[in-house]
């Protein structure tokens, strides 16, 4: 099993985040079938080496940034993570569920990179799907079909939709001359 990398903020980008009002965590897959270098891992390892994209600006900065393995259990496993550092958890009466508390005044933008192995150009998506439906088997070869990730049966397929303004965005990058949406 491939090893999970998180950077972890240095004091001086806690000092500069202090009084920030937008961060982002973002993560990507490591390599999977079929896809031995995976794109996103790349970018992610741009990100770290490039200590100007740690504070980018007007107080927006990259919190974290993950490589998980591709798996579903190591994904769940670091995203439960990632919440706990960034949120309370609250535990049901059974202390067996968990859900989190994450008001707060900043923005927490969580930005998963991913690889549509069909895909010509640079795609954002509105909607995250409550479906569990592998094409390949996962690095601990693991293939649910038509499984919820959260919740129970009756949210199977709804969608998680996002707040951004993906418009806004695409329109912004194809202004920057890149293929995008």
């Amino acid at each position: 099993m491939a090893t999970m990398e998180a950077t972890k903020p240095t004091e001086q980008q806690e000092d500069e985040r202090n009084g920030s009002r937008c961060s982002f965590v973002i993560t990507g897959f490591g390599p999977f079938a079929g896809v031995p270098n995976n794109p996103t891992s790349t970018l992610i390892s741009c990100l770290r080496s490039n200590n100007k994209a740690q504070l980018l600006e007007d107080g927006v900065h990259i919190r974290e940034t993950h490589i998980l393995d591709t798996s579903a259990e190591a994904a769940k496993f670091e995203i439960q993570g990632i919440y706990s550092r960034l949120c309370s958890v609250k535990l049901n009466k059974d202390g067996d569920d968990k859900s989190y508390d994450c008001s707060t005044k900043d923005v927490i933008v969580m930005l998963h990179l991913g690889v549509n192995y069909r895909g010509k150009k640079m795609q954002l998506e509105q909607c995250a799907y409550n479906d569990a439906t592998f094409r390949v088997p996962d690095n601990n070869g693991y293939q649910p079909q038509q499984i919820c990730i959260l919740g129970n049966s009756s949210t199977f397929g709804q969608c998680l939709r996002t707040t951004l303004d993906l418009n806004e965005i695409c329109t912004e990058l194809q202004q920057q001359g890149q293929s995008a949406c």
